[in-house]
């Protein structure tokens, strides 16, 4: 299930790798189970989603009509 509260949202708009991926990994650790990081992007971030993947974190992708992306991320166990 996909958790509806944001404990966090990272905006990587503006930001140089990798800044927005260790900002974002922080906020996972300190994100309370059942909650979710909302991370805002300028474009899909693949190599992200195989580091969420190899570490145990859900995520859901949505293209915004601005052509931005908005990442929910979740630890699989909540």
């Amino acid at each position: 299930m996909i958790p509806q509260v944001v404990a966090q949202v990272v905006d990587g708009h503006g930001l140089e790798p990798p800044e927005p991926f260790v900002l974002t990994m922080d906020a996972l650790d300190a994100c309370p189970s059942g909650q979710a990081v909302l991370l805002l992007l300028p474009r899909e971030p693949h190599p992200l989603y195989r580091a969420l993947q190899a570490q145990g974190f859900a995520y859901q992708t949505e293209r915004t009509a601005q052509g931005s992306y908005q990442i929910r991320i979740w630890h699989k166990s909540a």
